[in-house]
């Protein structure tokens, strides 16, 4: 539980918590619970799974949310090493490359029209 209890204390921070820690500090902790429950602890078993239970009801629709993954992808301390599959990744990194390339088209548009002013 000690893993939960790190967890918590990275997200509850008032000074070093950003919008990119949240999935990549949800994706071990659910990894670990997972585990713990494959593992077929006897004794914390109910306790692991209403843990994960509850993180998984409360986190889940989050990893579909583009804006916290781009945050996540984006943040240097966590890039793209938080998401395990590659399939996943790969999509990932072409919406990354397609909204960066707009807002250099953007940015460029924008400094032509101010120098034409």
């Amino acid at each position: 539980m000690s893993l939960l209890a790190r967890s918590l204390d990275i997200l509850q921070g008032d000074t070093t918590m950003y919008l990119g820690y949240l999935l990549p500090v949800i994706v071990p902790l659910k990894s670990k619970l997972q585990q713990l429950k494959y593992d077929g602890l006897k004794f914390c078993d109910p306790s692991d799974n209403s843990i994960l239970n509850g993180v998984q009801d409360r986190f889940q629709a989050l990893f579909n949310r583009f804006y916290l993954i781009n945050a996540a992808c984006l943040h240097s301390k966590f890039k793209f090493d938080w998401i395990t599959e590659q399939s996943e990744k790969d999509p990932c990194m072409q919406r990354i490359e397609r909204l960066l390339n707009l807002n250099i088209i953007y940015t460029k548009k924008n400094q032509r029209e101010e120098r034409s002013s």
